[in-house]
C-alpha cells in the first residue's frame, strides 16, 4: 500500500516552486486545464512514507509548491576511533565508506543499518506555458515540455530542460543541457558539461569551471570553461 499525496490548481498560467531534498523532479507540460503535483511513495510506514506525510504541498492562487526536506530512504551509522558517522540516502548501489549494500540492505563492512524505504517521487503535469522554479539539494531537475520560464538549481544533480522562453540554471556537480531556448538562458556549472540550441535571435551565457560549453542552431552563446572546450 502507497503513500501519495496531490494538490492542482486551475488557476493560469501555473507556477510549480518546488524546494527538494535528495529526490529528482520531473516535470512535463500537456494541454490539458490545470497543473499537478503528485508526491508518493511505495511504502505505506516508514521513513519514506513520514517524508511524504511531512512535506509542505500548497497552493496559492496560480502556484504550486512544494518543500520536501527529507527523502527518507537508507541510512548507515559507522563507529570508529571514537568517531560516529552518519550518511542518508535514497536509493543506494555498492559500496559507501567502506559498507557493500545489496538491495538496501547492509551485507558486510562496518556500517550498521538503521533504517530503509522506497524512494520518494515527484512528479508534475502542467499546461503548456507554465513556470518553474526548483531547488534540489542531491537529485535531479527534468523538464520535459513547452515552458515560458525555468528557474532551476542543483547542488549536485542534472538539470535538463526541453524547450523555453527564458532559462536560468545552475548546478555544482552536474550537466545542463537545453534542447531548445527560445529567448535567454543563463547557465553555470562548477563542475559538469553545458549543451544549448536554439534558433536564431536567442542568446545565452554559459560557464562551466570543469566541464565543455557545446551549442547548436542559431542561438548566440558567450561560453567559456576553465578545463574544457
Amino acid at each position: 500500500m502507497s503513500t501519495t499525496r496531490t494538490i492542482r490548481t486551475s488557476s493560469l498560467p501555473v507556477v510549480l516552486d518546488a524546494t527538494l531534498a535528495a529526490v529528482d523532479l520531473h516535470v512535463t507540460t500537456e494541454a490539458r486545464p490545470d497543473g499537478e503535483v503528485v508526491v508518493s511513495t511505495a511504502d505505506h510506514t516508514g521513513p519514506s512514507a513520514d517524508a511524504v506525510n511531512a512535506a509542505l504541498l500548497d497552493v496559492r492562487g496560480n502556484q504550486l509548491v512544494i518543500r520536501l526536506d527529507h527523502a527518507g530512504g537508507t541510512t548507515i551509522v559507522q563507529t570508529g576511533r571514537g568517531m560516529t558517522i552518519t550518511q542518508s540516502f535514497g536509493t543506494v548501489t555498492g559500496n559507501v565508506t567502506g559498507a557493500t549494500i545489496i538491495n538496501g540492505r547492509v551485507a558486510s563492512g562496518g556500517g550498521t543499518f538503521i533504517s530503509g524505504g522506497s524512494p520518494v517521487t515527484v512528479t508534475a503535469r502542467l499546461p503548456h506555458g507554465s513556470s518553474v522554479r526548483a531547488q534540489t539539494q542531491s537529485g535531479g531537475i527534468h523538464l520535459e515540455g513547452v515552458y515560458n520560464e525555468a528557474d532551476a538549481s542543483s547542488q549536485s544533480g542534472d538539470i535538463d530542460v526541453d524547450t523555453a522562453k527564458v532559462v536560468q540554471a545552475r548546478t555544482q556537480s552536474g550537466d545542463i543541457g537545453v534542447r531548445a531556448l527560445t529567448g535567454s538562458g543563463a547557465l553555470q556549472s562548477m563542475s559538469g558539461d553545458i549543451e544549448v540550441r536554439g534558433p536564431q535571435g536567442a542568446s545565452a551565457s554559459a560557464r562551466t569551471m570543469s566541464g565543455d560549453v557545446r551549442s547548436s542552431g542559431g542561438i548566440v552563446v558567450a561560453g567559456s570553461s576553465m578545463s574544457g572546450r
